[in-house]
């Protein structure tokens, strides 16, 4: 059964999530250099709470996140395979600043320079296909948020993620499945379509987990304070990174990139 108190901070993420709906709305619609511009920004902040959670000194997260948002902006603005080299290698010795978790920092930056880098060029192929990947990745998280809350019951993985439960994963494959009904019968999307909304349910839930094991390790609840209601960018995007990563590598192995 649901207990009012556990809904007490819907208004809060309430709040906080129609700002970024209208400015991420703003920046799909418009592309070019607004969008990239918001992703450059948003893994910028990414890098911050990475190399902060991991126990680098104040001047090395400032200095880090910079040269990150400068690697990721040198990759979206002029894509290349020598600048992707170049920035994977640049934003994997960030992780040689940190005093905790190396490997695990070095991981977690290539995959939010992959992760942004991708929705720049999925947005500059395709508004709708950004748009379906970002109605998956929504629908994921409000159905895994009710359904966990209103259902309850066995955890997913207690030791990671103490908070998710089965219903709640399970209701988010499900409303993504609706999601993909949806462009199927208004886009006109293959029926195929269903399908892929579940993977990528997946994939941004795979991403929360992800997160949550790195919080673990580090030690904190959030990943900053940034974001009222939510947490942090990683708090928040977690879930957008996992199935953005999962895009990108298709992207890759189908030869649509660039």
């Amino acid at each position: 059964m649901s207990n009012p108190a556990q809904f007490s901070d819907l208004g809060t993420r309430l709040a906080s999530a129609v700002v970024m709906t209208v400015i991420g709305a703003f920046a799909i619609v418009q592309g070019g250099m607004w969008f990239q511009a918001l992703a450059v920004l948003i893994g910028g902040l990414m890098a911050w709470e990475t190399l902060r959670m991991h126990g680098a000194s104040a001047m090395y997260v400032i200095v880090g996140a910079i040269v990150f948002a400068f690697a990721l902006g040198l990759n979206v603005i002029a894509p290349s395979f020598v600048f992707a080299i170049a920035a994977l290698v640049l934003v994997a010795l960030l992780s040689l600043g940190v005093s905790k978790s190396r490997l695990t920092t070095g991981v977690a930056l290539v995959l939010i320079l992959i992760a942004c880098s991708a929705l720049v060029q999925l947005r500059q192929t395709s508004m709708i296909n950004l748009l379906f990947l970002a109605g998956c990745v929504i629908a994921s998280d409000i159905g895994g948020y009710f359904a966990g809350r209103i259902i309850g019951g066995p955890k997913f993985w207690p030791a990671v993620s103490p908070k998710k439960t089965w219903s709640g994963t399970i209701g988010g494959w499900v409303l993504a499945a609706i999601v993909g009904v949806a462009f199927v019968s208004f886009a006109g999307f293959g029926i195929q379509t269903v399908f892929y909304g579940v993977v990528l349910a997946m994939a941004a839930q795979a991403g929360d987990l992800a997160e949550s094991w790195m919080k673990r390790r580090a030690e904190i609840k959030d990943s900053s304070n940034l974001i009222p209601g939510h947490g942090g960018l990683l708090d928040r995007f977690d879930g957008f990174m996992g199935a953005a990563v999962l895009t990108g590598l298709v992207l890759l192995a189908t030869g649509n990139w660039g």
